[in-house]
């Protein structure tokens, strides 16, 4: 993502507020617009799921269950606290990418054809709501739905019971089985939003969610959902005619999300000076129109999974210049950028050892490699796949792209596997 803005700002923990979170029992108040308060009761804090911005909890609402993605003020580059309207913009971000990736996957257009079932129920876990704290008026929370059993694919690896404790060499065919669909899924879905220029920026293991199911006679577990989270640092980039089309269509939509929505629940936000929501979603989710440093870009997502061609900067210390992109090399190297992160899941899917390592101790491949995991084969690695690996983490020039990518894993699983997806 573009991180000349102080609310960009996100792997530097120098501009962070420490914070002791929120624990069980604490009430989030809704003020809807006609004055009624909704309660929010945390019920769980997820202390699992890591993230430098935010905090993350259950909570229960009436009968119902509850995500609740709490945003930490940053601190800008003077030390000072982020104002309510900045906080409400990062937030504002990730909820009108989410409704608009919802937008483009629910509709039939122009040709005729049907889309796939909405990208919110196939593909990702989508926010249903934003709101001020009626109790605290300066704390921004964002409301996701959440499913019983649902999990970061780190837990799912790394719990006690979870999927490297199911490897045994008798039953490897299907735990390479779940690494390999998992890659197929991954790969199909980065791949279809970079066809329409929209990048996640942050592909990791804790930003894929996961729910799984014991298998009879069988240690290994089966995922039965796949769904992506975390897209608080994407954005689009509507050079082609097609998604320009999308957005103009989503931009005149009676749905388009709305004022009320967002800031008119409150009058506290109105006194902050939020400006109204026009439906410009263009301006907001944009590569070419959000801030940029020096009219460039650079990408920078988690540095474990983050292509080194990308850099290593961060806004307090901006890469070189040669890892700075302009539009025309943003469109070229930014889908390589999420192949890069999409090899290092899939990787660490199949590397226990390299994925506990940032915890424990460092191998020496990760010391020669600046903590980014390198592609190593291993005994629960499916045959063949690390040298597709490499190439996926190797030069620019022979990457290919990952429509190419999921079709080498589909043959690898081979056929009669059910399709997940949708």
């Amino acid at each position: 993502m573009l991180k000349n803005a102080e609310h960009w700002r996100k792997y530097d923990a120098d501009f962070m507020i420490a914070s002791a979170g929120y624990e069980k029992g604490h009430v989030f108040k809704h003020k809807k617009p006609d004055g009624t308060i909704e309660d929010y009761i945390v019920s769980r804090p997820i202390r699992e799921v890591t993230s430098e911005d935010s905090y993350y909890v259950l909570a229960t609402h009436g009968s119902a269950t509850k995500f609740l993605k709490i945003r930490k003020p940053l601190l800008n580059k003077y030390n000072v606290p982020e104002d309510v309207p900045t906080t409400m913009q990062r937030a504002r971000h990730e909820y009108k990418m989410l409704a608009l990736l919802n937008e483009i996957g629910n509709k039939t257009y122009g040709d005729g054809t049907q889309r796939a079932p909405g990208f919110c129920k196939s593909r990702a876990v989508c926010s249903e709501l934003i709101f001020v704290d009626a109790a605290t008026k300066n704390t921004i929370v964002t409301v996701f739905p959440w499913s019983a059993g649902s999990e970061t694919l780190q837990q799912f690896l790394t719990r006690k019971d979870g999927f490297y404790a199911s490897w045994h060499e008798s039953e490897k065919a299907a735990y390479h089985k779940e690494i390999l669909k998992l890659g197929v899924w991954l790969c199909g879905v980065i791949h279809k939003l970079n066809t329409l220029h929209i990048y996640h920026g942050d592909i990791s293991l804790d930003n894929i969610v996961v729910s799984s199911e014991e298998v009879k006679g069988s240690k290994v577990p089966r995922i039965t959902r796949y769904q992506l989270i975390n897209f608080g640092y994407s954005c689009a980039h509507s050079i082609d005619p097609v998604f320009d089309t999308i957005m103009q269509r989503f931009k005149t939509r009676e749905r388009t999300i709305s004022q009320s929505q967002i800031a008119d629940e409150l009058d506290l936000l109105k006194t902050y000076g939020i400006p109204p929501d026009d439906g410009d979603i263009i301006a907001e989710l944009d590569c070419t129109k959000v801030p940029k440093v020096n009219d460039l870009y650079f990408y920078v997502c988690n540095l474990m999974y983050r292509d080194p061609k990308a850099g290593r900067g961060t806004l307090a210390a901006p890469p070189p210049a040669d890892f700075r992109f302009d539009s025309r090399h943003l469109l070229r190297s930014w889908p390589l950028f999420e192949m890069f992160s999409c090899a290092i899941v899939l990787q660490l899917m199949c590397d226990r050892e390299q994925n506990v390592a940032g915890k424990s101790y460092i191998i020496p491949e990760q010391r020669e490699n600046n903590g980014v995991p390198v592609i190593r084969e291993t005994a629960t690695m499916p045959a063949g796949l690390s040298r597709y690996l490499m190439r996926m983490t190797g030069p620019h020039k022979d990457r290919g792209d990952l429509a190419g990518v999921e079709f080498i894993l589909s043959q690898m699983l081979g056929p009669n596997v059910d399709d997940d997806d949708e």
